[in-house]
């Protein structure tokens, strides 16, 4: 399943150091970003940038999208 939204980051603020108890974004800052998760082997690792937000309100569900995949005999 996949879900659309419509985002509202406001003003964004970046953030390098990992802090598990981080309940907002910093005065004057509407949302963070991350340098996100790392994938793959670490010869090969990418990460992947994160925007938390920390008012769900500021979120939009627009559709909604399931799909069912289809598997072919050989």
């Amino acid at each position: 399943m996949i879900i659309l939204a419509l985002v509202a980051v406001g003003r964004v603020e970046s953030v390098t150091k990992p802090n598990p108890e981080r309940t907002d974004a910093s005065a004057g800052y509407d949302s963070i970003i991350t340098p996100g998760r790392r994938k793959g082997m670490m010869s090969e690792a990418m990460s992947n940038e994160e925007y938390v937000l920390f008012d769900g309100a500021r979120a939009l569900p627009l559709y909604m999208i399931q799909y069912d995949p289809v598997t072919q005999s050989q």
